[in-house]
């Protein structure tokens, strides 16, 4: 580093010095450079400055650095907080805000899950944002009565990573209530409730809605029952016709997911591309939604 072969030589900002005795700004006798630096990239701190030593020649400008540090210090723990991103008019994902602290040499976030399947915590992603989305859950907002909320179920937490792997603490943990997966085995409650306790859970409100939209070849059709009752939902094609029944049968109140796939209609045929409609039928309410398959 004491040569000018290096970048921070080039990189450094210039500074003004004067010879002393002479009205300023009336003698200009060199520029000198001056910056701190992580030279290491491992956190550690060094002052980096050029000068004239006294007896060398004045038209070479040297660098010299003071303090340098190769100490490997574990990063800090992450700061977490939680938030939501809209993906529709009702479907919701968790997204979860990150900020290191100041780690100078910072990589990039480990995040941890656990959710309404399993009771240990998991890696499961990474990212070098400050934010970060998980497309993989759908959250559950409902009004409910303000004294018995939904409880939650799906938890992350977060350590940080430094350029030479070390990984501080875990951060708090954040937690939100979600839709309980329908395709993963031992999912809680019946019938895909959403969260473990289903008696909490009692919507002011008849609600339908499918998420994706446009799908190919399944969507997730999601409904609320504020009263008990036989709940009909039929998939029908853009001329009316009934395509196949998902779902006739008695229901408790409550969050419900129904799944329709284009390749196991009842017809025994792959639908085509176009415009289809599904309707709720519960109560003498009738609803209706429309989705978009493209192949």
């Amino acid at each position: 580093m004491n040569t000018k072969s290096g970048d921070y030589f080039d990189d450094t900002p210039s500074s003004i010095y004067y010879y002393p005795g002479y009205p300023l700004p009336s003698k200009l006798i060199y520029a000198g450079k001056s910056m701190v630096a992580d030279l290491y990239n491992k956190g550690g701190l060094a002052l980096i400055f050029s000068a004239f030593p006294e007896g060398t020649n004045w038209n070479i400008e040297n660098l010299f650095r003071i303090n340098a540090s190769d100490t490997d210090a574990v990063p800090a723990p992450a700061y977490i907080f939680e938030s939501n991103v809209q993906e529709n008019d009702s479907i919701y994902h968790p997204q979860l805000l990150l900020f290191n602290r100041g780690d100078r040499d910072f990589m990039k976030y480990r995040i941890y899950k656990r959710n309404y399947v399993s009771y240990l915590y998991n890696l499961f992603d990474s990212t070098e944002s400050d934010h970060y989305i998980d497309t993989t859950e759908d959250l559950l907002y409902m009004e409910v009565d303000p004294e018995d909320p939904i409880p939650d179920n799906l938890f992350y937490y977060a350590v940080a990573v430094d350029n030479s792997y070390k990984v501080s603490v875990t951060s708090d943990t954040i937690s939100y209530p979600a839709y309980v997966c329908p395709t993963c085995e031992g999912a809680i409650g019946p019938d895909n409730f959403a969260v473990s306790n289903v008696g909490n859970i009692v919507p002011k409100e008849y609600s339908l809605s499918n998420y994706p939209n446009p799908f190919n070849p399944s969507t997730k059709i999601k409904y609320t029952l504020p009263k008990e009752g036989i709940v009909k939902i039929t998939i029908y094609n853009s001329l009316g016709q009934r395509v196949t029944e998902l779902v006739n049968e008695f229901k408790q109140p409550g969050a419900y997911i129904a799944e329709f796939n284009a390749r196991i209609a009842e017809q025994g045929v792959n639908l085509s591309s176009g415009i289809y409609f599904y309707q709720l039928e519960s109560n003498g309410i009738v609803l209706t939604g429309r989705m978009l398959l493209i192949k």
